[in-house]
């Protein structure tokens, strides 16, 4: 991965900052942190000419949709996809291990919240394995965001997809699991960010379902910064409108 990723990257940075390539006339990002950064101190050894802060194409779409709290939905994440299996070696036992304490997981929460359970899975990722894996819950392609507007709480690990569900301030749980720590949990990327309630896999639980979602209820007050430092909450306008000013104005 350095040699082929980290690398060539810095190659490519150094060479524009020289002259030698061509820097990116400008980078539109939701991130505010970025944005402030650059104006700092860091225009001449950007790899961009410019950066605009725009709010997040989460919130292109301004159509209303119902939302609603029908499911407990799980954001899986396959523990084999080539970004873990680069950096960490995954034997058939932890996979079993971590699946069988999932299971009790969603079964405990199934119980004492009186919801079904939703596991949604991205396109990529093999169906057989979560049939052996998750036998008993009903598994769902193309659908994530679609489930994330209609559950009661959404379990997540570290995909991308929980942008949704702050956006429509849904209750989160970061799950830890020992399959995918590193020096930290996968689930810390998020977490740490959001301050959103950790439950680690174990063998058991003894969650009280009113406390459990008072809890999480308190919880939700702390997206609102991460909104505004990355997803461009604050920002009146659409990104599309932003982005066709710009261009309008700069390239005539």
């Amino acid at each position: 991965l350095l040699i082929t990723k980290y690398i060539p990257r810095k190659i490519i940075h150094l060479l524009a900052m020289m002259g030698i390539l061509s820097k990116v006339d400008c980078k539109f990002t939701s991130n505010k942190k970025l944005e402030i950064n650059f104006k700092k101190n860091n225009k001449i050894r950007s790899y961009y000419k410019d950066i605009q802060h725009v709010k997040s194409t989460i919130y292109e779409n301004t159509v209303n949709q119902n939302i609603e709290e029908k499911y407990i939905v799980l954001i899986d994440v396959y523990p084999l996809y080539s970004q873990m299996t680069e950096y960490k070696k995954i034997n058939n036992n932890h996979i079993i291990e971590h699946y069988k304490k999932l299971g009790t997981l969603l079964n405990h929460l199934k119980k004492i919240l009186k919801k079904r359970i939703a596991v949604c899975i991205h396109p990529a990722y093999p169906e057989k394995f979560y049939a052996k894996y998750l036998s008993g819950f009903t598994i769902y392609k193309y659908r994530t965001n679609e489930f994330i507007k209609k559950s009661f709480i959404v379990l997540t690990f570290n995909s991308s997809s929980i942008i949704n569900a702050i956006k429509y301030d849904k209750r989160i749980i970061s799950i830890q699991s020992k399959i995918f720590k590193e020096k930290k949990y996968s689930s810390s990327i998020y977490q740490e960010e959001l301050k959103t309630k950790k439950i680690t896999l174990s063998e058991k639980y003894n969650l009280n379902s009113r406390k459990l979602i008072i809890e999480l209820d308190k919880k939700i007050k702390n997206y609102k910064n991460y909104k505004t430092n990355y997803l461009g909450f604050n920002q009146k306008r659409k990104s599309s409108d932003i982005i066709f000013k710009y261009i309008m104005e700069k390239y005539n």
